[in-house]
Order: C-alpha cells, then sequence, then structure tokens
C-alpha cells in the first residue's frame, strides 16, 4: 500500500523518507520524483508492506521533514521505476 507524500523540501532524498516513515511500519520502497536534471520535484511516494501501516503513515500528514510541514495522502497507485 502506498502513499504519497507532498511538499517536501528539496534537499530529501529517498534515504530522509525511509527514516521518516519507519515508525509507522516496514517500509518497502520509497522513491523522491527528480526532474530530468536530477533535481527533486518536491513529491514522493512511501510504499508500506500492509494497509495498516500506510494508514498509520496518513497521521504524519502535518509533520515536519527538514523545516518544511509534510502532507501525507493515499496513492492510487504502486510505485513504478522509471524505464
Amino acid at each position: 500500500t502506498t502513499v504519497f507524500v507532498k511538499n517536501l523540501a528539496f534537499d530529501v532524498q529517498d534515504e530522509d523518507l525511509r527514516s521518516h516513515f519507519g515508525t509507522c511500519g516496514k517500509v518497502e520502497q520509497v522513491l523522491v520524483c527528480m526532474n530530468a536534471n536530477g533535481r527533486s520535484r518536491g513529491f514522493g511516494f512511501v510504499e508500506f508492506a500492509t494497509a495498516d501501516e500506510a494508514q498509520s503513515a496518513l497521521l504524519l500528514s502535518d509533520s515536519m521533514l527538514k523545516d518544511r510541514e509534510i502532507i501525507v495522502s493515499r496513492s492510487q497507485r504502486a510505485i513504478t521505476q522509471k524505464k
């Protein structure tokens, strides 16, 4: 089950998201979306092992990550890697 995270600071990396959401349960996969130049686009996805863990991640909406208040919502799709 995947959640969508927006309003990320531009210097947030995959590992920052993984550790921030690690308290909610087993993080299967994370992805901070980047533009063609390798800069963050300010949003990303976190995939959890179970729906219950993803549900608890929604409670981290409005929490602070690198001095920015992040917004967490349900994602309609799973993480897919760009080919």
